[in-house]
């Protein structure tokens, strides 16, 4: 399993338009082959600053949601309301012996 952190800053008069984006997205996502959750969290000392964490089985089922038609068409008009581009970091647990 990897967990996928997407950063965003979103600018401070879409905030309202991206949490109803982000639902939509989220609810596309669910019946997406891989994926097993996600939540969404903010920054407390900066509410602009958004996170979201995704779980899905493997990396190759997360880049065929991450390059798919309906993934871009779905965070174009989102990708707008950023003050910079999303930063995507892919982590994976460390297994210890």
């Amino acid at each position: 399993m990897i967990k996928v952190i997407i950063e965003r800053k979103v600018m401070p008069e879409c905030i309202a338009e991206y949490e109803r984006r982000a639902i939509q997205i989220q609810q596309l996502v669910l019946h997406v082959n891989g994926f097993i959750t996600s939540e969404a969290f903010f920054n407390v000392r900066d509410p602009n600053h958004r996170y979201v964490i995704v779980s899905f089985d493997n990396e190759h089922n997360w880049h065929q949601w991450y390059k798919s038609d309906t993934r871009q068409d779905a965070i174009a008009e989102m990708m707008q309301m950023l003050e910079e581009p999303e930063k995507i970091t892919i982590i994976e647990t460390v297994t210890r012996q």
